[in-house]
């Protein structure tokens, strides 16, 4: 293990050290075949630092790219101006989410997991699939968000590890070429992923089976929906949704607010997969965007920090970037037995002031300081129930579609048959996207959510009217992607 943790820190150290070309992603600095590539540890730690870089690429813009364009969240240029923008729909080419280096040095380093690991001799034939599948994984991953976020973009699937590769300026690919890849990479990672994990392997920061499946889920639904693929896709989405749901370690959590507790993440029977943090290891993440400074609570509240009241960031260092606008705290708090409100959303009056907080990823209050070691929850099994009540009313069994409704309503609201049958199928997709809202607030899923369901220009108040406007919903290319690439436009 301490050899793994080594090559692990050799990678991160090499990898980091040079700047890009076009697509920056790490040229002649990243590791080659002269260092590394020699054994099954050497193959193992690559893997690990694929998913460090994921962490990376993910740990702001999976709100950025997932949830502040939603219209839920208020910001202010004085705290941050591409959050700002972003909030307002106004964003431009040198705001910072729009800047796609970071996953194209993620599909950088899976790449040359898939070149290089098919030549190395593993004592272990599971710990090879297990390789290669979290490589197909993870560049699919990459390539979903890529599609979703800019459309058309370098399809790249050759790994640099020389500034003098000819392949080092990309051309564009359409994002249909894009998400065939995708498709291409998920296949191959079902074929390859054993049934079990290697031992000694992580099964909630890495991918497994049920992580595939979740994936696969995720992806058909996007496809049918957005892109055409219909019945086939929807076929695709419910294998996916059968082989979660036969996870016997998967379980919902009895109490919302447990899915969130940092100090409980490694019992969480809920979630599929994560971002993994730790304290001292690495922290942060789009949470500290939620908290105040200790120097906005009044004098007279302070022993609420202590008291655990409030929940504020480490003391003059973390600024509220976000908050939730009025109309959003209000349809989060519209049922008063709804117990993922207090969660979702924090609003603490006291005779002296109120204060409000996005109230999820808070990690841990230790010693009078704040550690974000919350992991980002990409998938979990409550995003498994509600896409099977999606697919259900997509395919004319409303009554099915309430069936799984209600598994997610009698813990948000501790009723049984909280949602009665006999709806339409619209009435049940509003009933499905206004759930998922309130399930999955601030959980980086609500955008593209919005875009699914086809509610994105009804219901984002600085997107109304712009239906026709040319590539409304991407996000505009970086400048710097378009300086240092003269086929990037």
């Amino acid at each position: 293990m301490k050899k793994i943790i080594y090559i692990v820190a050799i990678w991160f150290m090499l990898m980091n050290g040079y700047s890009c070309l076009d697509l920056n992603v790490p040229q002649d600095s990243i590791i080659n075949r002269t260092s590394m590539w020699k054994t099954e540890d050497d193959c193992v730690a690559a893997v690990y630092g694929m998913y460090g870089q994921m962490r990376i690429a993910f740990n702001r813009n999976y709100a950025y790219w997932g949830d502040y364009r939603a219209g839920a969240f208020n910001s202010s240029l004085a705290l941050g101006a591409d959050i700002s923008y972003m909030v307002t729909n106004t964003i431009t080419s040198s705001n910072d989410g729009a800047n796609w280096a970071s996953l194209y040095k993620m599909i950088n380093l899976s790449n040359l997991i898939l070149q290089y690991a098919a030549e190395v001799e593993f004592r272990s034939e599971d710990t090879r699939k297990w390789t290669l599948a979290n490589a197909y994984f993870a560049r699919a991953f990459a390539y979903y968000y890529i599609a979703r976020v800019w459309g058309d973009a370098p399809l790249v699937l050759h790994g640099f590890d020389s500034a003098d590769d000819p392949g080092i300026y990309p051309d564009m690919n359409s994002a249909q070429e894009i998400y065939a890849q995708v498709e291409n990479d998920l296949n191959e990672a079902l074929e390859l992923m054993p049934r079990d994990v290697p031992a000694g392997q992580p099964v909630k920061s890495t991918a497994t089976i049920t992580t595939l499946n979740m994936f696969k889920a995720d992806f058909f639904m996007w496809m049918a929906k957005t892109q055409g693929m219909g019945e086939y896709a929807y076929n695709r989405v419910q294998e996916g949704l059968d082989i979660v749901f036969s996870d016997s370690q998967l379980k919902l959590a009895s109490r919302y607010s447990d899915i969130f507790d940092a100090t409980k993440k490694d019992a969480n029977s809920e979630t599929i997969f994560v971002i993994r943090f730790n304290k001292d290891e690495y922290e942060g993440g789009f949470a500290s965007n939620y908290l105040f400074t200790d120097g906005t609570v009044h004098t007279s509240d302070k022993e609420l920090i202590a008291n655990g009241t409030l929940a504020i960031g480490t003391g003059g260092g973390v600024v509220q970037r976000v908050t939730y606008s009025n109309d959003f705290e209000y349809f989060l708090y519209e049922e008063p037995t709804d117990q993922r409100a207090q969660v979702n959303y924090r609003v603490v009056s006291t005779p002296a002031k109120t204060y409000r907080y996005i109230n999820k990823y808070t990690g841990e209050w230790i010693s009078e300081a704040r550690y974000f070691t919350s992991d980002i929850i990409i998938y979990r099994l409550a995003d498994a129930i509600l896409y099977q009540a999606e697919l259900y009313n997509a395919r004319g069994e409303t009554d099915k579609a309430i069936d799984e409704l209600n598994r997610i309503a009698q813990r948000a609201y501790g009723l049984d048959n909280f949602y009665g049958k006999g709806h339409t199928a619209e009435a049940v997709d509003n009933i499905i996207l206004e759930e998922r809202m309130k399930e999955f607030a601030g959980e980086g899923k609500m955008w593209w959510d919005l875009i699914r369901f086809g509610q994105v220009f009804n219901r984002v108040e600085s997107l109304k009217e712009r239906e026709n406007e040319e590539g409304v919903l991407f996000w505009p290319i970086h400048d710097d992607a378009k300086n240092k690439n003269p086929k990037i436009k």
